[in-house]
């Protein structure tokens, strides 16, 4: 009977822990982003992970350095986790010494290990900014991993949660007292001994 009761209790454990988990979509930006300035990539959605290709196409730039933007918005609050990579395909395409940054309002905003937390809506700048040492370019590609961050819970929220677990508390302390007297008065559901 206890392993009845704790297989529906993990069920429905992990069905409540369910609703909260965000499928992840991967989201493909096209663009004509190997240009020199950069592009647009539009509104990010919480839950979708966004990649893109870009860099510098264009013969007689080698040692040259190229400084692109990638404008975007975001709804709500969010998480940002950011990362770049280079596209080597040696002697043609090839670039060094890449990094980025983010932008809001022209203001360069602060992360760790690639995240950025807290971002609320409006408009960002993704900067990215290297060295050109292939005969035709440079190329890149990123990844931008955005997260809705939850709100932090009302205080009627945790009165609620405190007021459910008191009535949990309360209704298995019950139980354990009508246990406690049926064993001592020793009362039995046999109806042979009710009629001896």
């Amino acid at each position: 009977m206890k392993f009845i009761k704790f297989t529906i209790t993990a069920g429905f454990l992990l069905m409540f822990l369910g609703g909260f988990t965000n499928a992840n979509a991967v989201v493909n930006i096209q663009g004509p982003f190997f240009n020199s300035t950069g592009g647009d990539l539009g509104n990010l959605v919480a839950g979708n992970t966004y990649s893109f290709a870009a860099g510098t196409f264009a013969p007689g730039t080698l040692g040259k350095s190229f400084d692109q933007s990638f404008a975007f918005s975001l709804t709500g609050n969010n998480s940002l986790d950011i990362g770049i990579a280079d596209i080597n395909l040696k002697p043609f395409l090839e670039g060094n010494n890449l990094q980025y940054s983010l932008l809001s309002n022209n203001n360069p905003i602060s992360g760790v290990n690639n995240f950025f937390n807290n971002l609320t809506s409006g408009s960002y700048l993704l900067r990215v900014t290297g060295n050109v040492s292939g005969l035709f370019g440079s190329a890149y590609s990123a990844t931008m991993n955005v997260a809705a961050v939850p709100a932090v819970p009302e205080p009627e929220e945790w009165a609620m949660l405190l007021a459910g677990l008191c009535l949990v508390a309360l209704k298995f302390s019950r139980k354990r007292q009508e246990d406690l007297v049926s064993s001592k008065l020793n009362v039995s559901s046999d109806p042979s001994i009710i009629g001896a």
